[in-house]
């Protein structure tokens, strides 16, 4: 019986690294993918159906790969069978990422380039200038995918080729004959950042809204005659509430007032939940890691979101972060265009607030 899924045949590349033999029929299945996408308006409900769809059947094929993929033996020693299956494992599940779901979103990303399609994202100013930093970020991407020289001071002005250049550049694209995603050509500063903005988005947005439905249920109590409060906690209510531009006192201190007001109406089940409420973890500001461990946020994000996710960030797995801050890869390369594509297309999903399951 024929699988829907093509079978992949890598050999050696010239640096060690896993090359892809039958490119042709791979570029055939993606295709469909890409079309898919472009086919419809982004930002649609029916642009996010088919982004679920590609995630999930990114994990499915990454299954039917473990089985069927053929990879030229690894060099080096291994102390056992087991750890060298475990090494020929990860990466595999990186080099997914160069030829199936990053392969399809930066060729996505370019067609919305070159339609001149790319979302608007604003970013609001905390502390950090985030606006800034995710200007940097898409013209630091941007800029490697069209092969833009650096320019500073940043912008997203986009620049195109003459017809010569133009016509070698897709030459070198459709035979995809490369090392990782166009060479030694990567989107460092971006690399660096969507970690964080994915981190730091994901978090603050979920926090937002549990505890704006947990005070809305507190309302809603205090409407109906449910509940009594001091004064000046039902002050601290309201204010939240109507959404202050300025509060007395620190952040952590606000979420501590707002958790406790919670605790002494019942409306906190659990620790995982009182975790997303503080945005702490033990003493510490909650980092990626914890959350996606978090029993709360993993029944709240949805499952193509998710799984993904944990696969790009999870220590047992490709370990991105960690990758990119501390050199710890030995399976891949943590800057390649592949990675930074998929994360910027979770960055905007989050800030849609696609990846995260609706209140009902």
């Amino acid at each position: 019986m024929k699988s829907q899924f093509p079978q992949k045949r890598f050999i050696m590349g010239q640096m060690g690294n896993s090359v892809l033999s039958n490119i042709e029929e791979n570029s055939r299945f993606l295709g469909t993918r890409i079309e898919k996408l472009e086919s419809c308006q982004y930002g649609s409900t029916m642009f996010y159906l088919y982004l679920e769809d590609i995630f999930t059947e990114f994990v499915r094929v990454f299954e039917f790969d473990k089985q069927t993929a053929v990879l030229p033996e690894p060099f080096g020693t291994f102390k056992s069978e087991e750890e060298k299956k475990k090494w020929e494992e990860n990466h595999l599940l990186a080099i997914e990422f160069d030829y199936h779901l990053g392969s399809i979103l930066y060729n996505y990303h370019e067609w919305m380039i070159d339609h001149r399609q790319l979302p608007d994202i604003v970013l609001g100013r905390m502390i950090t200038d985030y606006p800034s930093v995710y200007s940097k970020v898409i013209y630091d991407y941007i800029s490697v995918l069209k092969g833009m020289p650096p320019r500073y001071p940043f912008d997203i002005r986009i620049e195109f080729y003459n017809e010569e250049a133009q016509e070698k550049r897709n030459h070198i694209l459709e035979s995809m004959q490369r090392e990782q995603i166009y060479g030694d050509n990567k989107a460092y500063f971006a690399s660096f950042a969507l970690p964080s903005l994915i981190e730091r988005f994901m978090i603050s947005f979920m926090q937002q809204d549990l505890v704006l439905d947990l005070l809305m249920q507190i309302h809603t109590k205090i409407i109906n005659g449910e509940l009594v409060l001091a004064s000046d906690d039902k002050q601290f209510v309201d204010t939240l509430l109507n959404g202050p531009k300025y509060m007395n006192g620190s952040r952590e201190d606000a979420m501590r007032k707002c958790r406790d007001i919670l605790s002494a109406a019942n409306l906190i089940p659990d620790k995982d939940t009182e975790e997303i409420i503080l945005g702490v973890h033990g003493r510490s500001p909650l980092t990626l890691g914890q959350f996606l461990r978090n029993q709360y946020a993993m029944t709240h994000i949805k499952k193509p979101y998710y799984d993904v996710l944990d696969i790009l960030f999870s220590t047992k797995k490709v370990n991105l972060r960690n990758s990119i801050m501390h050199g710890v890869s030995i399976n891949f390369d943590p800057f390649a265009m592949c990675f930074t594509a998929v994360m910027l297309q979770l960055f905007w999903a989050i800030i849609d607030r696609e990846v995260f399951v609706k209140s009902q």
